[in-house]
């Protein structure tokens, strides 16, 4: 044990500002995610139950959107840190754009069939009116 440095990330403070500046942009997106749900739950606290409900069936589209996306991301995240461990930056590049360009993707066929076919795609979670 003599031979090795026990490493302490908590002391290194470069470390810790680089932790800092990849962890925040998450954290605010999760904040942001759950504030929705928090701000639909008090818009609607005082409708009725169906309303509640219909809202709460809306949301499932989006989370099936934020799970592709977050698979999309998992995966474009492995590939790039293949090649950033290669150090080649320019497959890294063409991963990130690849990456970017199916989120996009992702993104525009979610919104399109949620303003085209609102009914059909809830009528996937419930035959309710």
């Amino acid at each position: 044990m003599s031979r090795f440095k026990r490493l302490n990330p908590f002391s290194d403070k470069e470390y810790l500002s680089r932790l800092a500046a990849l962890t925040l942009p998450m954290v605010l997106q999760h904040l942001m995610l759950a504030s929705v749900a928090v701000s639909d739950a008090f818009m609607l606290g005082s409708l009725e139950q169906n309303a509640m409900s219909a809202v709460s069936l809306a949301t499932q589209i989006q989370f099936i959107q934020n799970v592709l996306l977050g698979g999309m991301t998992a995966a474009v995240s492995v590939l790039a840190a293949q090649y950033w461990g290669k150090k080649d930056s320019s497959t890294v590049r063409q991963i990130m754009a690849i990456g970017v360009r199916v989120g996009s993707l992702i993104s525009v066929v979610f919104a399109l069939g949620c303003l085209v076919f609102p009914a059909q795609l809830m009528r996937i979670f419930t035959n309710a009116p």
